[in-house]
């Protein structure tokens, strides 16, 4: 079997800063709100080394291309397909193409056939360049196979969205749909600059204040790249790092001045700004904001000068997380990807990875995960999705080491039935079958499942045009060195295969893991109840409650087809929830639990008598 994992990243590059090369429309006659820059992926990379293809290095202002947009006809019989992915767009048919696209930008859809051999295709028939339109969200990275090599025009996938906006003013002929693919020419002459890309974060957004209540046991390290975006070089500079807290700058520093050249054809020049480590005596529970600021007089475009992110310390309930987090403390995401990238598979995992060297000392359990996830075609009806915790027992020191994934415990799990799309997009709770007790310096991986393919896991991702808001740990990566959020796949049974970087750097997985700490041996006791219980039930079930969860809960069980077999409202008083089931058949069944806060527990329950 042929595997074609042709977007997960598994290497981490050297950091250099470049020239930025974007895709813009420059001119379009039928809708003048499509003339802007556009988020992308090329074919390969961006300088021209990659080995399975022979795309052009783009750095080089030479190699930028400009010219009219034309969607593909390849000559297959009209109206195969799923309106507007048909057939006949997909750049696949050679052998009835007799459309001539000289000095054009082809533009055709994902699908049927290899994304290198689409781009060959249109190069043969005279494209200077080529644009494949995702099938099925944003965009993702592409393998060359067999004819990627012959490819030696620029070629670059846009996502759904953006492809149907242009799309809608496309035709086989040009329409005057102008496009640009090359380097950004400075605009300014004086122009400092960085991206969220480019700054040091802390390696999650959020940890329970107990596995970090002092500097020494959580140290901040700060640090962003600069560079000289203008055309004229840039001295004097200087760059703030400030941390604040409901309001109060806590601590703030600012480099030495910075002297930079102006940029030349290829490479602009930039420079690594450390500034140093905050670790106070005590952290303080509650939200903090990083803020880097790049100092420079006269910059005629500030817009670029100051980035920030926010990092939680949390308690009571306690959650651990990579991605952004809203005002509950629940996972933000503005993506979802799917993994029907490759030709045949069985499931995947996306995940996030936690060690901390004293979690063992403070009792700290990991009770389950938060997340979300979306239909792929529009339903997610009995789709089923499980909640992992490994022990991750590899031993390397970083990731250049490099990490491997070959010793991987399974020590719990929680699942979870999509009974309809109700849910899609919204964060619900899975526990886990019993708490999880987390050691000391142990690497653990927190993963959610998914079997089928007609599901999204949900992700927070960050590019500059489409979400400036999301997050990007690829300086944050190249400082510690250990992975944030690597991804599992098993393609076709034939074994797990595992990416370090997942769906790469600007894309975290949207999930967070609810732990308690444990401050005496009553806590012990009741995170080990935290499973509903006699199960199997005979007539009387009690069913524990997260602690700091007030006012009602609605109570619904499912039998394992969906169907609603009981639902009960409960007030909550501290105490688990007693259930009657004795008018329920013996079975398996689900059990809903919908609090007044919108998080939702689920538990896997059965009746015997």
């Amino acid at each position: 079997m042929k595997k074609q994992l042709l977007f997960l990243i598994i290497f981490i590059a050297p950091f250099y800063i470049n020239a930025q090369v974007i895709f813009g429309i420059t001119s379009n006659l039928c809708d003048s709100t499509t003339e802007h820059t556009y988020n992308y992926q090329y074919a390969g990379e961006l300088d021209g080394s990659s080995t399975d293809w022979n795309t052009p290095n783009m750095l080089i202002d030479s190699n930028a291309i400009q010219g009219c947009l034309v969607l593909v006809n390849d000559g297959s019989t009209p109206g195969i397909g799923t309106a507007p992915y048909f057939t006949i767009h997909d750049a696949c048919d050679s052998a009835t193409w007799t459309q001539d696209l000289t000095g054009k930008i082809a533009v055709f859809y994902r699908g049927a056939c290899e994304f290198g051999i689409k781009a060959y295709n249109a190069q043969k028939r005279g494209a200077i360049g080529a644009i494949i339109i995702n099938n099925n969200g944003a965009a993702v990275g592409m393998a060359g196979g067999t004819y990627g090599v012959n490819v030696t025009i620029p070629y670059w996938m846009i996502g759904e969205t953006d492809g149907a906006e242009l799309v809608a003013c496309l035709d086989t002929v040009c329409t005057g749909v102008t496009g640009y693919f090359g380097n950004e020419f400075p605009s300014f002459a004086d122009d400092m600059s960085s991206s969220k890309s480019l700054m040091l974060m802390t390696e999650s957004s959020a940890i329970p204040w107990d596995l970090a209540s002092t500097g020494a046991e959580y140290p901040m390290d700060f640090g962003i790249w600069v560079y000289n975006n203008g055309w004229d070089a840039q001295n004097g500079v200087t760059v703030t790092v400030e941390v604040e807290r409901s309001g109060v700058v806590e601590f703030t520093n600012t480099s030495t001045t910075l002297n930079f050249n102006a940029p030349d054809t290829t490479f602009l020049d930039s420079q690594y700004v450390d500034l140093g480590t905050y670790a106070p005596a005590n952290w303080t529970i509650g939200t903090y904001t990083i803020t880097y600021i790049i100092n420079n007089n006269g910059d005629e475009n500030l817009a670029n000068n100051v980035f920030s992110f926010e990092f939680k310390l949390t308690n009571n309930e306690d959650v651990y997380a990579k991605c952004r987090l809203d005002n509950s403390n629940k996972p933000i995401h503005n993506t979802a990807y799917a993994l029907n990238e490759t030709i045949l598979w069985n499931e995947f995992e996306s995940c996030i990875t936690f060690r901390s060297s004293i979690a063992g000392d403070r009792n700290t359990t990991a009770s389950g995960l938060t997340f979300s996830c979306e239909p792929v075609w529009g339903t997610m009806a009995n789709e089923f999705v499980t909640a992992k915790v490994y022990e991750w027992n590899d031993v390397f020191v970083d990731i250049n080491s490099p990490a491997t994934f070959n010793s991987l415990n399974l020590l719990d799990q929680g699942s979870f039935s999509y009974m309809d799309e109700s849910l899609n997009g919204i964060n619900i709770y899975v526990p886990f079958t019993n708490p999880v007790f987390l050691q000391n310096n142990q690497r653990y991986l927190f993963c959610l499942n998914i079997l089928s393919d007609s599901l999204r896991m949900s992700y927070d991702t960050y590019d500059r045009y489409d979400h400036p808001e999301g997050i990007d740990y690829s300086t944050t990566i190249n400082h510690y060195l250990q992975s944030i959020s690597p991804v599992g796949t098993n393609s076709g049974g034939s074994g797990w295969e595992w990416y370090t970087a997942g769906f790469g750097y600007d894309n975290t997985a949207a999930i967070s893991v609810t732990m308690d700490i444990a401050t005496g041996i009553n806590d012990l006791e009741n995170e080990q109840m935290l499973s509903p219980y006699p199960n199997p039930a005979n007539n009387l079930l009690m069913v524990p409650i997260r602690k700091n969860k007030v006012g009602n809960v609605q109570i619904q069980l499912l039998d394992l087809a969906g169907k609603l077999v009981l639902t009960a409202n409960k007030k909550l008083n501290n105490e688990a929830v007693r259930i009657n089931v004795a008018s329920i058949s013996n079975g398996n069944y689900l059990m809903k639990l919908t609090f007044e806060d919108n998080t939702q527990d689920v538990f896997k329950i059965s009746v015997n008598r």
